[in-house]
């Protein structure tokens, strides 16, 4: 922590660095981003009254989930920050189940070997069997669903109106 940082810190009563002001400090350490010189205006990274955090495009993102909404918790619930999550709820599923389906695959065929499963004769095919093991062992959109429960107050769902969209663009270009 460089003295200016410790200087604000012990002027304003501020004990402990939100996890916010973090990544904002980090953020401008990183792009060589400075103000008055070569001095970062802290109060900036510590006022959350006037901001809201939006993440967008969360089923595109390359880290899990899972982990990503861990970390935007830590905004909402412990830096009290208005957060907005915005995100194609199906194809995050989609993306969800289909993550690393080969080890999946791999681990749950293990596991039936080893409770025996994979040699009683059933009426349920083989396919059938692993896919029900690998939803059961791996499940990850329940976890999406107990998290987005705990942590998401309010879901709005966007539907556009294609036919209004599409007459309206066409209608534009008619010249």
């Amino acid at each position: 922590m460089d003295k200016n940082l410790k200087k604000f810190m012990e002027g304003n009563g501020v004990t402990k660095i939100p996890e916010y002001a973090k990544t904002g400090i980090d953020m401008a350490n990183l792009f060589g981003v400075t103000q008055n010189g070569d001095r970062v205006n802290y109060s900036d990274f510590f006022s959350t009254d006037d901001k809201v955090l939006c993440f967008d495009d969360l089923e595109r993102a390359n880290v899990d989930v899972i982990d990503i909404l861990g970390y935007i918790n830590n905004f909402v619930e412990h830096d009290h920050i208005k957060t907005i999550i915005i995100c194609n709820e199906k194809e995050l599923s989609t993306k969800l189940k289909s993550t690393n389906l080969e080890m999946k695959t791999f681990i749950a065929t293990y596991i039936l070997d080893k409770e025996d499963d994979l040699t009683k004769v059933t009426d349920k095919p083989m396919v059938e069997k692993i896919q029900d093991k690998i939803e059961y062992v791996f499940d990850k959109a329940n976890d999406y669903e107990r998290i987005k429960e705990k942590l998401i107050g309010e879901t709005f769902e966007y539907q556009p109106k294609f036919d209004y969209i599409i007459n309206r663009t066409f209608n534009e270009i008619r010249i």
